[in-house]
């Protein structure tokens, strides 16, 4: 989300985190809930439980092995023996155009969330159909987020106007 992409290329990253402030800097210090699509070896999650000093962090990946790994051997800079209060991150297994599994996850929440961020497979396919499962589960004045929009876009030939037209 940063600057740097896994701590090696210099302005290789997203630039994401350069952005988000913006948006998000009134709820910073607030208890609130937030939904990560895609947390690969957690690195997100950490930057989210360190900005975000009060909320609940809801995580999910196809695959938490990587998260394992990354705390055993410091990956991404590690961060996780330094983290406090680990009781507000929840990892979830499972693959994000998995229905019965999202609503689940929004009913162990109350369903309910202040910002929703998907950063999963980065398919539009995947994208279109993960939003239309949760976002009626934004509160409202809440966030919506998706990352990497332009993976997909040469090869689906105009999957993104058609993911715009169908959320109007």
């Amino acid at each position: 989300k940063g600057t740097h992409f896994f701590d090696k290329y210099e302005g290789g990253g997203h630039l994401y985190s350069e952005i988000y402030p913006y948006f998000l800097e009134s709820l910073r210090d607030e208890p609130i809930k937030m939904f990560e699509i895609g947390i690969a070896k957690g690195a997100s999650m950490l930057m989210w439980a360190e900005y975000f000093t009060k909320a609940k962090i809801v995580g999910l990946d196809i695959m938490l092995s990587l998260v394992d790994e990354s705390k055993k051997l410091g990956v991404e800079g590690g961060g996780w023996e330094c983290l406090d209060n680990r009781d507000r991150l929840d990892m979830r297994q499972g693959n994000q155009v998995d229905e019965q599994l999202l609503l689940n996850i929004m009913n162990d929440y109350d369903n309910e969330f202040d910002i929703i961020i998907d950063d999963g497979s980065h398919a539009t396919e995947h994208q279109m159909k993960s939003f239309e499962i949760l976002y009626k589960f934004v509160k409202p004045n809440g966030y919506y987020v998706i990352e990497d929009v332009h993976c997909d876009a040469l090869k689906e030939n105009g999957s993104l106007s058609i993911f715009v037209d169908k959320i109007k």
